[in-house]
């Protein structure tokens, strides 16, 4: 996979990953393109049992309600962030953190339910904005 455009013009690139599902030591790296062509998600369990999920700006809380962005001027498009929102919501996270945010809050803990029910949202927003 090439890097984004907007890769790579602010501070060089480290590393370039391949199509398909990744991992860097023990982290899952997710690609979730949709918000931007190169989004990713980072997938950890923990030693301890819990799992966590760092969304970045794929979905996140506005002031306490699950949504998405779409940056078409970044490659992002509705049709691959739906597919990448179906695939973040089979997973259990116990904690989710994302980067963008508007609010007091960049984390959540939750359950299966709530975590379903935030993708659910996030996604009938993405297909009410269309």
């Amino acid at each position: 996979m090439l890097p984004p455009k907007l890769v790579g013009s602010d501070v060089p690139i480290d590393v370039i990953f391949e199509e398909g599902h990744w991992s860097l030591e023990d982290i899952e790296i997710l690609h979730t393109p949709g918000h931007t062509d190169g989004s990713v998600c980072f997938f950890y369990r923990s030693p301890t049992g819990k799992s966590y999920l760092f969304t970045g700006d794929t979905v996140f809380q506005w002031n306490g309600r699950w949504a998405t962005l779409v940056l078409r001027n970044a490659g992002g498009s509705n049709e691959a962030l739906g597919e990448s929102l179906l695939r973040l919501r089979d997973l259990e996270p116990d904690v989710v953190l994302w980067s963008g945010f508007v609010g007091d809050v960049s984390f959540a803990e939750v359950t299966r339910e709530e975590w379903q029910t935030a993708i659910d949202q996030a996604s009938w927003q993405l297909n009410r904005r269309g």
